[in-house]
């Protein structure tokens, strides 16, 4: 696989991948990064191979972007687990940089770039794609519960972010030897600071753009499961 692989979690996303899924690899081919696309259980997963088939990639093969990987868990873990799965595999197939994207197609693939530039200057141990660092239409309600996402991750982390809960995130080699999240649901975006600050590990955002469509605004975190995600972060940084 290429030095460079790109994490995509996938769940019960239909044809909205269907039709985001060429655009990330075109964005793959010309960096030269690979693709692990890791659909957490749900419905219809043996239609991510209909997929690639229309796409021309067939799993496991050389395709334009390097390799192209499905994997898939049996059930539904959680898109933190999703997440770590991919990042797992990747680093036993020897990558040197990750980048994570949600794959709701909220994301635009070409922000990716931004986040590569910005790990290849080694500046940075950690690259977090900040939605709210360009002017661009955000629900109100997001606004608010990243807010409170953010003070949270200060709290427990130490570091303040204007977009703690993004899912497009890149890491460096020395921040993969040593990342292990252990969060299934949607707190990872928070444990990977937690675990910069246990390690030392140097963070900087750079800004992207998000669409909105009422598919990804299904998505996310709800009050409840952010009330969940603050008690298990908050335990488990008492026993850390």
């Amino acid at each position: 696989m290429s030095n460079i692989c790109i994490v995509v979690p996938v769940y019960n996303e239909g044809k909205v991948f269907q039709q985001w899924l060429p655009s990330l690899l075109s964005v793959a081919l010309e960096v030269g990064a690979g693709v692990v696309v890791v659909v957490d259980g749900g419905e219809g997963g043996e239609e991510f191979g209909v997929w690639s088939g229309e796409l021309g990639v067939k799993n496991g093969e050389w395709a334009g972007c390097e390799r192209m990987i499905f994997l898939r868990h049996l059930v539904n873990c959680g898109v933190g687990a999703a997440v770590m799965t991919g990042i797992e595999f990747a680093r036993r197939q020897g990558a040197g940089l990750v980048l994570t994207i949600d794959g709701d197609g909220q994301h635009d693939p070409e922000d990716l770039r931004t986040l590569l530039a910005e790990l290849k200057k080694g500046s940075a141990d950690i690259v977090n794609g900040s939605r709210f660092l360009k002017h661009q239409s955000i629900p109100v309600l997001r606004r608010i519960y990243n807010f409170l996402s953010n003070v949270i991750v200060f709290l427990v982390a130490g570091f303040w972010l204007s977009d703690s809960q993004s899912g497009m995130k890149g890491f460096s080699a020395r921040a993969l030897k040593k990342l292990d999240l252990h969060s299934a649901g949607y707190e990872w975006c928070t444990e990977v600071f937690q675990e910069a600050n246990w390690y030392g590990f140097s963070v900087q955002e750079v800004p992207i753009s998000v669409k909105y469509t009422r598919h990804s605004l299904g998505k996310g975190q709800s009050f409840a499961v952010g009330v969940d995600m603050i008690i298990r972060l908050m335990v488990r940084s008492l026993l850390r």
